[in-house]
C-alpha cells in the first residue's frame, strides 16, 4: 500500500488556516436548527426553563474559538511531523490532489454506506423494541414520528463531520 508522506519542513499555511475556519463557521451554525427543534419536540411546555437559540448563539461561538485556537495549534504541529490534510491542502494550493484521492473517496463512500446499514439494521431489529418499553416505563411519550425534519438532521450530519473532522484530523 502506498502512503502519502508529507514533508516536515513545510512552513505554517495561513491561508489554509483560514480556510478550514471558513469552512468550519457555516458548519458549526449549521447544528443550530436540529438542536433547537430537538429541544422543542422534548420540552414538556413551551414556557420551560431551557436556552433557546441565544445559548445556542454562544456555544457555537465558543466551539468555533476552540477550533481556531486548537486548529491553530493542529497546523503548526502537523507540518513539524508530516501529519496534516493533503487533500486540503492541495486544494488550497489549486494542485492536483494526490493520485490516490479516488480511491480513497470510493472506500470511504462504500465504508460509510456499509456502517449506515449496519447502524439502521440494529436501530430496528436490535434496539428499537427495548428502548421504546423503557421509554415506557420511565412514563414517558415516545415520539409518534420524526422528531426532526430530515434537512435539520442532514445539517447537524453535516455540522458534526466538518468539525469533528477538524478537530481530531488536526490533534
Amino acid at each position: 500500500m502506498k502512503r502519502i508522506f508529507l514533508s516536515t519542513k513545510r512552513l505554517y499555511n495561513w491561508k489554509l488556516f483560514w480556510v478550514l475556519l471558513g469552512l468550519n463557521v457555516p458548519a458549526a451554525f449549521a447544528l443550530i436548527p436540529f438542536a433547537l427543534n430537538l429541544q422543542n419536540a422534548f420540552s414538556e411546555t413551551a414556557t420551560s426553563a431551557a436556552p433557546g437559540w441565544e445559548a445556542m448563539v454562544l456555544d457555537r461561538i465558543v466551539v468555533l474559538a476552540l477550533i481556531a485556537v486548537l486548529g491553530g495549534i493542529g497546523l503548526a504541529l502537523s507540518n513539524r511531523i508530516g501529519l496534516g490534510m493533503p487533500f486540503v491542502e492541495s486544494w488550497v494550493r489549486r494542485e492536483p490532489p494526490p493520485r490516490r484521492f479516488r480511491g480513497i473517496v470510493a472506500v470511504g463512500a462504500l465504508v460509510g454506506i456499509g456502517c449506515a446499514v449496519l447502524i439502521l439494521g440494529l436501530d430496528y431489529g436490535v434496539f428499537r423494541l427495548p428502548m421504546l418499553n423503557m421509554v415506557q416505563e420511565l412514563g414517558l411519550k415516545p415520539p409518534k414520528g420524526p422528531v426532526s425534519p430530515p434537512l435539520y438532521g442532514f445539517l447537524a450530519a453535516i455540522s458534526a463531520g466538518v468539525t469533528e473532522e477538524t478537530m481530531f484530523r488536526l490533534l
